[in-house]
């Protein structure tokens, strides 16, 4: 139970990074390639590089997101991207 409420918080910060350059509402926590298209820094809204260390067919499990504008990493977890902004993070 403890884990639903962590995915619902970081789905809910996700839908925010996002939304800032989509008119998209994700309802997917997990990181597939093709969400790349849509997801942006939520720093500076560019453009993010997945780098991937583990995935499988359907999602990417572990790895990072990498805005070249704006220098920051975020990281991919268990396929969940913290997409958080530096100050926010834990």
């Amino acid at each position: 139970m403890l884990h639903t409420t962590i995915c619902e918080i970081k789905s809910l910060f996700m839908q925010y990074a996002v939304g800032m350059r989509s008119k998209i509402v994700l309802a997917v926590i997990k990181v597939k390639k093709e969400l790349m298209d849509i997801l942006a820094c939520p720093v500076c809204k560019g453009d993010l590089v997945l780098n991937v260390v583990e995935e499988n067919e359907e999602e990417v499990i572990s790895g990072t997101l990498y805005c070249p504008a704006c220098k920051e990493r975020y990281s991919i977890e268990g396929g969940i991207p913290n997409l958080l902004p530096p100050e926010l993070r834990g």
